[in-house]
């Protein structure tokens, strides 16, 4: 073994061990903008855990941010009503971290607590975006159950889509859709919710801001999540999706020479694609993620070196994500 794995192991390792013990600055006797802007940030750091490690090293630390958020909720004192709602909007979000972190370390039912709680919140600091965001995480934890229900999940998600949604949060939401309708055997909807997804970045405007926990959609990232679409529908490519749309890095070219783009694609450069990967099983060892899962097909499918070109880089369907990979039988 190498000797650059085994330090990088055992600094994982480290890290996840001492995660428990993360600081907090004090708080201040009235919660101010400035305040929560530090939080805000704070948040946006603890993310970046969820590239190195996963859900069962960093479930319990997103759960004390949320914790503690409420905390300040319930007995902080505010110099505004917008700093009440500013934070409670933040609250959603860090539920939703949260949520995803049990969901991806094998806890379903403390998932789907954790969603709920973050569709109250959202609601509450009138946060559409994620409201919108909590009813497609609902959907994608409860696709395995209950497929039309899911697919409800992730229609009334869309339905929280207006002029202002920024153009990440549109897509991240239409490709959820796509995906439970996959699924559920709707080839139709599936085409409509990815055409949408395609438009929504198509439009995108320059400069535009984008909320850091969809900024990682890009059409990298729809190009994976069409394939996968598609190859769950066990049927070729839409031609409206294939024909239109070039993969990353790939110059402009006609529609009868251009490649398809749910073939071929690479991961996300974004480690944080979190709407197309799924949950891990739940294992006894630690679930630190190895670094050559970072340029891994399908969001961190295995790599088949016997597959097809048309289906390397997307799993077989749904049922294979927490199943032990099929090998040969000797003869």
């Amino acid at each position: 073994m190498h000797r650059r794995t085994v330090l990088q192991v055992a600094t994982t390792a480290g890290l996840a061990a001492a995660l428990p013990a993360l600081h907090h600055a004090p708080q201040p006797a009235r919660i101010t903008a400035s305040y929560v802007d530090r939080l805000h940030e704070r948040t946006t750091r603890l993310r970046r855990l969820d590239d190195v490690l996963g859900g069962g090293d960093t479930c319990r630390v997103y759960l004390g941010e949320v914790q503690r958020t409420k905390a300040l909720l319930a007995r902080g004192s505010f110099t505004g009503t917008d700093v009440r709602t500013r934070l409670t909007g933040l609250l959603a979000e860090q539920a939703q971290q949260a949520g995803w972190a049990f969901f991806d370390g094998g806890h379903p039912k403390e998932a789907a607590a954790l969603y709920e709680e973050s569709r109250l919140y959202a609601r509450e600091a009138g946060d559409a975006d994620l409201y919108g965001n909590s009813l497609a995480f609902l959907a994608y934890k409860t696709l395995p159950d209950d497929r039309h229900t899911a697919v409800a999940f992730a229609r009334d998600s869309c339905e929280t889509i207006t002029a202002r949604t920024p153009a990440t949060v549109r897509a991240l939401l239409y490709e959820r859709l796509a995906w439970a309708c996959a699924v559920d055997g709707q080839a139709g909807g599936t085409e409509a919710a990815l055409v949408a997804a395609r438009e929504s970045l198509d439009d995108a405007q320059d400069g535009e801001p984008q909320p850091d926990w969809s900024v990682w959609v890009d059409r990298t990232e729809l190009g994976i999540m069409t394939g996968r679409c598609w190859t769950e529908l066990r049927r070729p490519c839409a031609p409206s999706l294939c024909s239109s749309t070039p993969s990353a890095g790939t110059p402009t070219s006609t529609p009868a020479t251009r490649p398809c783009i749910c073939r071929g694609s690479r991961r996300p450069s974004s480690p944080r694609a979190r709407s197309s990967r799924p949950p891990r099983r739940p294992a006894a060892r630690s679930s630190l993620r190895p670094a050559s899962r970072r340029s891994g097909p399908c969001s961190g499918s295995p790599r088949s070196s016997t597959s097809s070109a048309s289906t390397r880089n997307c799993p077989p369907s749904a049922s294979s994500w927490n199943s032990p990979p099929v090998r040969p039988q000797p003869r």
